[in-house]
């Protein structure tokens, strides 16, 4: 049994964790649920050596210990699957694992892969991977190393349906084998649907614990409850995708793809990564690093601004800095909008590069303040729960006034408080004139959208 007693964490005076006590059977999948910021994901990097405790205790089977580094962890079978799974981008799958797992053979390595990402050779660069392929490499590197005990962090915000069902049918067949599972999680229906038992955080302290997890109730995920109803304002101000086609080398090709999106109205384009999403996404903010063929036109009050021909190229510099000025969301959060390295006043302040550092200091205070999240612009991003960060990019780039925003799997790794947030903030940048377009995968609010089309094996039909 893995169990932890009056475990406390405080960063700047801010107390994380207050007098956490928990104790996780053997072979069961564990649940820790709670809304963002709430500490989950800190009590996760303690257990698995990231983070030293200001006070309190860890024990395995009843004998104390003591983690001070990550392999310290590792050693008594704890191993980790991080939110923002950190892998190194230039080399290959076969190399990453190495570097966790120096002696396993490549046939166990090839084996491992093919449970979950069947499709991708581990001679593959990370850097050519999706988001949920990154998180099955992560997963793949922990079970390689044999854990006893297997601490998954938001696991399922980067993946499908089918992805999620195929991650816990593999899960709970570990469980089988005496290994026991801890997910740290804001998804009420995987809670119900495939873990053991419950135990609930509020601002670092746990509230309530059940011992089975499909006697809970009242666990409802994310809806918004808003009816939006088709804006009739001014339309003269849009912006027109016309036979956007691009057939990147790693990723699914897209084929004439046209949509338009107007001012005070939000444009979804829902679809699978496979079917093409990332790619598009890749496209139209610019972060290619082909040319793909097609137009992209604004027209302002029957002014036409090409944005793109048949031709050029774009890039997210140019987006942001024209008379539009665009904004931009990735789905990649944790490398394109930011990087664990930075601290929160470098994240904020990256458009501002010429002001005083006393100023800088007190726009990140802002920032902060209506992001709503208990940080410090000193902090790095890393020390940030994925919906913190998320809150943060998201007042950042609404600071800069942009004309059009563009919004990539925007809803990923928030809670559903923070999630209607979310949207009413989008509604009411909107309602100002201007263009909102998603992207999703995930679940994203149609009745609070305009237009919504379908992206589907690389070609994009509408459907209202």
């Amino acid at each position: 049994m893995l169990e932890i007693k009056d475990i406390n964490v405080s960063f700047f005076s801010k107390d994380v964790l207050k007098n956490v006590s928990l104790s996780f059977e053997e072979g069961k999948i564990h649940a820790l649920f709670g809304e963002n910021g709430a500490g989950k994901s800190t009590l996760a990097k303690v257990l698995c050596g990231d983070l030293v405790p200001s006070s309190g205790e860890i024990f395995i089977n009843n004998k104390k210990v003591v983690f001070t580094e990550p392999k310290d962890a590792i050693k008594n079978g704890i191993c980790c699957v991080h939110q923002r799974p950190l892998l190194a981008d230039s080399v290959s799958i076969k190399e990453n694992i190495l570097l966790g797992a120096p002696k396993v053979s490549n046939e166990t390595i090839q084996n491992q892969l093919k449970e979950f990402i069947p499709e991708k050779n581990y001679n593959s660069l990370v850097k050519n991977l999706s988001g949920a392929q990154r998180f099955f490499v992560s997963l793949c590197c922990a079970l390689l190393k044999n854990p006893k005990y297997l601490i998954l962090d938001e696991p399922t915000i980067l993946l499908d349906q089918e992805q999620r069902g195929l991650l816990f049918t593999k899960l709970k067949n570990l469980t089988k084998n005496g290994i026991t599972i801890i997910i740290i999680t804001h998804i009420g229906k995987d809670i119900i649907e495939y873990t053991d038992t419950t135990t609930f955080i509020n601002d670092g302290v746990i509230t309530k614990q059940f011992v089975e997890s499909k006697t809970l109730q009242n666990i409802s995920d994310f809806s918004v409850s808003i009816n939006h109803t088709n804006n009739t304002n001014n339309h003269n101000f849009y912006i027109e995708y016309k036979n956007i086609t691009y057939r990147p080398i790693n990723k699914p090709s897209i084929f004439d793809v046209s949509f338009l999106a107007k001012s005070n109205e939000i444009t979804l384009i829902k679809g699978l990564k496979e079917s093409g999403l990332e790619t598009l996404e890749d496209a139209i903010t610019g972060m290619s690093t082909t040319t793909f063929s097609g137009t992209i036109k604004i027209t302002n009050n029957e002014n036409d601004f090409l944005i793109k021909n048949n031709k050029t190229k774009i890039s997210a510099e140019m987006l942001r800095n024209n008379e539009y000025n665009f904004a931009i969301i990735p789905s990649n959060k944790t490398f394109r909008a930011s990087n664990p390295n930075l601290t929160v006043l470098q994240l904020v302040c990256c458009y501002k590069l010429n002001e005083k550092q006393k100023d800088l200091i007190e726009y990140t205070k802002h920032i902060i303040k209506k992001a709503h999240i208990n940080t410090t612009y000193n902090q790095k991003a890393k020390t940030l729960s994925g919906g913190m960060l998320q809150r943060l990019i998201l007042e950042r780039e609404l600071d800069t006034n942009p004309k059009v925003l563009i919004l990539c799997e925007s809803l990923q790794g928030l809670d559903k408080q923070s999630s209607l947030n979310f949207c009413n903030r989008i509604l009411n940048h909107v309602s100002n004139g201007n263009i909102a377009i998603a992207l999703h995968n995930s679940e994203f609010p149609e009745n609070i959208c305009n237009a919504v089309y379908t992206l589907n094996n690389g070609y994009c039909t509408k459907d209202k």
